[in-house]
C-alpha cells in the first residue's frame, strides 16, 4: 500500500481538495482559513506546510491542490494568497461553489439583506470542481483520484499508505472515519434500514441515543476522477 501510494504521488495521479467555503460566519466573522491558529500561521498556511513537508520528505514534485471558496470567502482567500505569492507554488488554485436561495422552515424564501442566499455546501464539490474546468484539466495532466477535508481540519494529512490502499481497493469513494471521543460531533458510521454507510447527524431519528457509535466521520474522503 506504501509503494502504491507514494508511486501515485510520484507519478503527479494525486490531488488535495481543501474545502474553504461556508458563510464566514465564525471566527468572529472572519474566513477562517485565513485566521492565524497556531504559532502565527492560519489553517490555509498550515496545510500548504503540511503538503509541502511530504513533498520535500519523499523528494515529490508539486502535488496540485485546489481550494473550494464561497462567495463569502473567495476574495479575502485570493487577497491572502496574492499577498504570499501563492506561496511559490505553481499548482495552487481555487474555483468557487454555488450559492442557491436561503429557504425557511415552511419553504418559503428567506428574506433578509445580506443573507438571504448561501453556499449549497459541501456536497456540491464534485459539481463545482467540473463546471470550473479544473477536473478536465487535471484528469488531461494524469490526475487520477483526489481527497478532500476541510480547512480546519489539520489532522487530515496525505498518508501514502491511506492513499495506497484506497487505489488498491479499487474502490470509487472512500470516507475516513475517526475514533470518536467525548463531545465529538459529526455523522457516523451504521447500518440503517438494512444499508451500511455514513450518516449524519442531523439524519439520526428524534431522540436517538448515538453515544454508543464509536466512530464518526471528520468529512475526509478519497474519490477516483474517473467515477
Amino acid at each position: 500500500a506504501l509503494d502504491a501510494g507514494g508511486g501515485a504521488l510520484r507519478s503527479g495521479n494525486w490531488a488535495r481538495v481543501v474545502l474553504n467555503g461556508g458563510m464566514a460566519t465564525r471566527f468572529g466573522g472572519m474566513v477562517k482559513g485565513i485566521c492565524k491558529v497556531y504559532d502565527s500561521l492560519s489553517f490555509l498556511e498550515l496545510k500548504i506546510l503540511q503538503v509541502e513537508r511530504l513533498e520535500k520528505a519523499l523528494g515529490l514534485e508539486e502535488i496540485p491542490i485546489a481550494l473550494m471558496n464561497s462567495v463569502a470567502t473567495d476574495a479575502p482567500t485570493n487577497e491572502f494568497l496574492k499577498q504570499r505569492r501563492w506561496f511559490g507554488r505553481h499548482r495552487l488554485t481555487t474555483f468557487m461553489q454555488e450559492d442557491f436561495p436561503r429557504l425557511t422552515p415552511d419553504g418559503e424564501l428567506f428574506r433578509m439583506k445580506g443573507l438571504d442566499r448561501a453556499p449549497r455546501g459541501h456536497g456540491d464539490f464534485l459539481w463545482a470542481l467540473a463546471d470550473s474546468g479544473l477536473m478536465r484539466r487535471w484528469r488531461e495532466e494524469g490526475v487520477s483520484h483526489i481527497d478532500f477535508s476541510n480547512i480546519d481540519n489539520l489532522g487530515a494529512t496525505l498518508e501514502p499508505d491511506l492513499l495506497g490502499l484506497f487505489m488498491l481497493a479499487r474502490r470509487d469513494m472512500a470516507v475516513e472515519l475517526s475514533r470518536k471521543n467525548k463531545g465529538d460531533q459529526g455523522g457516523a458510521a451504521c447500518v440503517r434500514d438494512g444499508v451500511a454507510g455514513v450518516l449524519e447527524g442531523i439524519y439520526f431519528p428524534k431522540g436517538y441515543d448515538s453515544s454508543h457509535l464509536n466512530l464518526f466521520n471528520t468529512n475526509t474522503l478519497m474519490f477516483s476522477l474517473e467515477s
